[in-house]
């Protein structure tokens, strides 16, 4: 462990340790405009090499449906077409690749009211979107 002057303290030490506050001119909206400027720029950097209008809709036919299941079931198994408009659509659950927990996802989300694929544009670990399919 380090203190704040940088000396290693033993663990077997006891020391007293006090709480610091930051402080900041910012404020939660400055916080929260920048978020939403970060978030606006990627996803115009992914909207230009993917463009993704309905997370999931992978047959791109405007809704998600048991027949983007099919699709997914068929890439991930059969060795079907890829995803459309890019492979990272596929990734529902946006954990960087398309496999069977992605279908599973999306049959949950289809069938049983389960969470709504994820928003692979705002997914700092899905750069296959930004980079192209």
């Amino acid at each position: 462990m380090v203190n704040a002057h940088n000396a290693t303290l033993d663990p077997a030490t006891t020391t007293d340790w006090g709480f610091g506050v930051a402080v900041s001119n910012l404020s939660v909206a400055d916080l929260e405009a920048t978020i939403a400027a970060i978030r606006a720029v990627a996803n115009v950097e992914c909207q230009i090499d993917c463009a993704i209008e309905v997370d999931g809709d992978v047959n791109i036919n405007g809704s998600v449906t048991s027949s983007d299941v099919i699709v997914l079931v068929n890439y991930v198994f059969k060795g079907g077409n890829d995803p459309d408009p890019c492979t990272a659509n596929g990734d529902v659950n946006c954990n960087g690749t398309v496999t069977s927990s992605d279908i599973i996802y999306e049959v949950n989300y289809v069938f049983k009211s389960g969470p709504a694929p994820c928003d692979i544009c705002y997914d700092v670990n899905a750069m296959e979107c930004v980079l192209g399919p």
